[in-house]
């Protein structure tokens, strides 16, 4: 177990899920093996994963699907903030947490910021 964010190994992580995925495929485990792979640098593996997650419409599409699919649009050089902050938006509609409705306000704020500069 990593004592700090940085610590945390990212890459054994996105194995673990890739098996979980061979063993029980859901879109859960899809977005959380995607989201592994974004944090370990492995965008086109999670741009992949991600794509390959079909929601019957994007209204119904899990916040989760959104969320990861703002991580990868930040990470990536030819995404655009605007696809990100439009992630985030479909994310923030769906039910939420208070401190994750929170987070989400913030971080489309923070982007449309840098968007703006």
């Amino acid at each position: 177990m990593a004592h700090t964010w940085e610590a945390t190994d990212w890459p054994k992580i996105s194995w673990l899920y890739t098996q979980l995925v061979r063993l029980a495929p859901s879109p859960a485990v899809s977005i959380n093996l995607a989201v592994a792979q974004i944090m370990s640098g492995d965008l086109e593996a999670a741009q992949d994963t991600l794509d390959q997650i079909t929601p019957p419409t994007r209204s119904t599409a899990p916040a989760g699907l959104a969320l990861a699919r703002a991580e990868l649009d930040i990470r990536l050089k030819h995404s655009s903030k605007a696809d990100a902050i439009g992630h985030l938006k479909t994310a923030l509609n769906a039910p939420q947490s208070q401190p994750v409705q929170a987070y989400l306000t913030k971080r489309i704020a923070q982007l449309e910021a840098e968007s703006l500069s």
